[in-house]
């Protein structure tokens, strides 16, 4: 926690005011990439109205994601196993 706290500049005292431990915080910053994510794609498949360039527009954004997070999403999946 203080590597980042370091890191964003906060004291490890805020950081701990509004994160009990590590995994509130991974928890936190999860739930924000998912709700960003299902927020762009909401926007952009209600805006587009051929249904084919809609479906081609929601794999393409998902081939991202997956890209972008794919060290969250492994991690996830591995501890998941362990549960």
């Amino acid at each position: 926690m203080a590597e980042i706290a370091a890191d964003l500049s906060f004291s490890k005292a805020s950081l701990y005011y509004y994160f009990p431990d590590k995994l509130n915080l991974f928890a936190a910053v999860l739930q924000q990439i998912v709700e960003e994510g299902a927020k762009q794609l909401d926007e952009e498949l209600n805006n587009e109205p051929d249904p084919f360039k809609a479906i081609l527009n929601f794999l393409q954004k998902r081939t991202d994601f997956i890209i972008k997070y794919d060290k969250i999403i492994e991690y996830l999946k591995s501890w998941l196993l362990m549960i």
